[in-house]
């Protein structure tokens, strides 16, 4: 858990880096790349996980069809 923390904590700051050079110079093409790069990877992580062990919200969250879970909801 720690590892994760630590990757979110250095993400933030990166985000929040870019967020003020936008500011500062006006220009809100500045780091798009980073950031779209960084936003990929925690939502494929966050994807990842919770496909492996939904924990509390797999009552919102369904398996592909043919699994059995009954739910209406899927995951795209």
């Amino acid at each position: 858990m720690d590892r994760i923390r630590q990757r979110l904590l250095e993400a933030f700051n990166t985000l929040e880096t870019i967020d003020l050079r936008r500011q500062a110079t006006g220009d809100p093409g500045i780091g798009t790349a980073i950031e779209s790069s960084i936003l990929e990877r925690e939502l494929s992580d966050l994807e990842q996980s919770l496909a492996a062990d939904p924990g509390p919200l797999a009552r919102w969250l369904s398996l592909p069809a043919g699994s059995g879970s009954g739910s209406p909801h899927q995951l795209a």
